[in-house]
């Protein structure tokens, strides 16, 4: 048993030989490459890249909120008009008291307008309208109503007073000149009698007496 491998062996050897041969030959060895020579020159680094500029905000949208229209308040208007009311002539103040008394609208605020403006014409024969507008004015809601129609009414009061003690005293002038014109006619037929008797002939003194009629039984 032991001569068969003895045997074997140069037959694996002539075997294995043709198959040997078609191999293809070992590559050379790799030599150490060699040591590369130093550039002339370096180039510079490249530079960072640069940062991007910073992105502009986007615009904003400006919403205009439109301011709301201040509520109307009649009390201004009204106190705002008498106050122009007192650069107003006689003729102006007459134009307007026509110009409201024509409105078809009515209201405790055109009343006011149209007493002061009554009140400022002065004329006697408005006393008795400013009177109601007044006291009708006199309760009105708002305070500031309430307080000018007061001082129209107190006017109005004090006016009519000065307009008596002005009636009195025209009414005492005319009686004033009434007597005396009295008295220049007396003073005129005083004169007149004292002319009549200056111009008189003087009786002479040995001129005979006028003869008297004799008495009757």
């Amino acid at each position: 048993m032991s001569a068969l491998p003895a045997l074997l062996a140069p037959l694996l050897a002539l075997l294995l030989l043709p198959a040997c041969a078609d191999l293809p030959p070992a590559p050379p060895a790799l030599s150490e490459p060699a040591a590369s020579a130093p550039p002339l020159f370096r180039l510079p680094p490249p530079e960072p890249p640069a940062e991007p500029p910073p992105a502009e905000p986007a615009p904003t949208r400006q919403v205009l909120i439109a301011d709301e229209p201040a509520p109307v308040d009649p009390a201004s208007d009204a106190f705002r008009d008498i106050a122009a009311y007192a650069g107003f002539n006689d003729n102006m103040l007459r134009d307007e008291i026509a110009r409201i008394e024509a409105l078809p609208e009515t209201g405790n605020y055109l009343d006011l307008r149209l007493a002061v403006l009554l009140w400022m014409s002065g004329r006697p024969e408005h006393s008795a309208r400013l009177d109601a507008l007044a006291a009708r004015l006199g309760s009105d809601e708002d305070q500031r109503v309430v307080a000018l129609a007061g001082m129209i009414a107190r006017a109005i009061s004090s006016q009519r007073g000065r307009s008596e003690r002005i009636a009195a005293l025209e009414a005492q002038l005319a009686d004033a000149q009434r007597r005396v014109e009295q008295l220049r006619a007396k003073i005129d037929a005083l004169k007149s009698l004292e002319k009549e008797l200056l111009s008189r002939p003087e009786p002479r003194p040995d001129a005979p007496e006028p003869r008297r009629p004799p008495p009757r039984p």
